[in-house]
């Protein structure tokens, strides 16, 4: 797994910063969710205090603010020939499967929050009695998630 100082922020356009972060960026935000969480849940939260805190530093200044200084410079004006819009997202995945007569769930998750989907479609796999898929979606730009 990539560690955050051999991390590269440089994309040579919007479908490679996606590609960036579905393959790889995105376990660096797994990493620090399973720290965050256990932490929290520790008994000894109060001793974990400072390497909390230089995490969450390193977390922010050396991985969110890079990716998204990088990224942003790919957002004007951004398109992407490999991935299918948000829009499509009932015609193109649900109406097939429905038309089959398929059982479906469907998850959905928001830009950052791609890690938690590949921990869950991970977890579903390992039950062997069920299939998973992951795929990341061009959502409309700006949005915004309260």
């Amino acid at each position: 797994m990539e560690s955050l100082k051999e991390s590269s922020f440089e994309f040579t356009d919007f479908d490679d910063g996606i590609n960036a972060y579905i393959s790889h960026l995105q376990n660096l935000d797994t990493l620090y969710r399973h720290y965050s969480v256990h932490a929290e849940r520790s008994e000894h939260a109060n001793t974990l205090k400072a390497l909390t805190q230089s995490v969450e530093k390193h977390y922010l200044n050396g991985f969110l603010r890079p990716l998204n200084d990088h990224w942003q410079e790919h957002l004007e004006g951004y398109a992407s020939t490999n991935f299918k819009m948000q829009r499509d997202f009932f015609t193109e995945y649900l109406q097939p499967l429905l038309e089959k007569d398929q059982r479906v769930f469907v998850v959905i998750s928001d830009a950052l929050r791609y890690e938690c989907g590949m921990e869950l479609k991970t977890r579903i796999e390992g039950l062997n009695r069920y299939q998973a898929s992951i795929s990341a979606l061009i959502g409309v730009l700006p949005s915004y998630t309260q």
